[in-house]
């Protein structure tokens, strides 16, 4: 049952965030405003660009509606993966991730709580994040796109950089040969370390 109420709460949140935004008074004012975008292309390395709150917000949310498709369709469809649940419980619980996402989402507030709290007793205070006097909507803009730059940011940027320069400078036997067995980023790890070391 938890499955299905977190399913229909990203529907919600989808579909609410869009009508919030575009079809409210206060959301076409805040959307029709421009603004300059931070760009960051790997880590702090980045420029300004000037572009609209509206076609950021529908960007962002054309990548969340991307990411639910893909989690919706992941491996096993959602709907396949409920029914074999419902016939046959803890099999193939796994094989989609939304159906999974209840269990593992509480997992990671547990966790979250238990690390916050963990630091409140030795003295380190956790920050929140500060938004100034920015309207409601400019704080539901804020939010919703901090997760995608963060992502393209500092894990996807980086990790992406680096596996295109090795494919460009890496011969076609050497590749063959780093993907040959299940051990092939730990030899390729090593001869980066061996590179580094001379």
């Amino acid at each position: 049952m938890a499955t299905i109420v977190t399913v229909a709460s990203f529907l919600y949140v989808l579909l609410m965030g869009y009508g919030f935004v575009f079809f409210t008074s206060e959301g076409i004012a805040i959307s029709s405003r421009s603004f300059l975008a931070y760009v960051l292309l790997l880590f702090w390395l980045g420029f300004f660009v000037p572009i609209e709150a509206g076609t950021v917000f529908l960007s962002v949310w054309i990548v969340y509606v991307l990411c639910f498709v893909a989690a919706w369709k992941w491996r096993e469809s959602f709907h396949k993966a409920f029914r074999e649940l419902i016939s046959n419980p803890f099999h193939g619980v796994f094989n989609n991730f939304l159906l999974i996402l209840p269990l593992v989402s509480s997992m990671l507030l547990m966790a979250v709580t238990g690390m916050i709290e963990l630091q409140a007793s030795v003295g380190i205070p956790t920050g929140e994040p500060e938004f100034g006097n920015l309207p409601l909507q400019g704080i539901f803009l804020e939010l919703a796109y901090a997760p995608v730059v963060e992502e393209l940011g500092f894990r996807f940027i980086p990790i992406g950089l680096y596996a295109a320069l090795y494919l460009l400078l890496a011969g076609t036997q050497q590749l063959k040969e780093d993907f040959s067995s299940p051990q092939c980023f730990i030899r390729m790890a090593q001869r980066r370390l061996l590179a580094c070391q001379m």
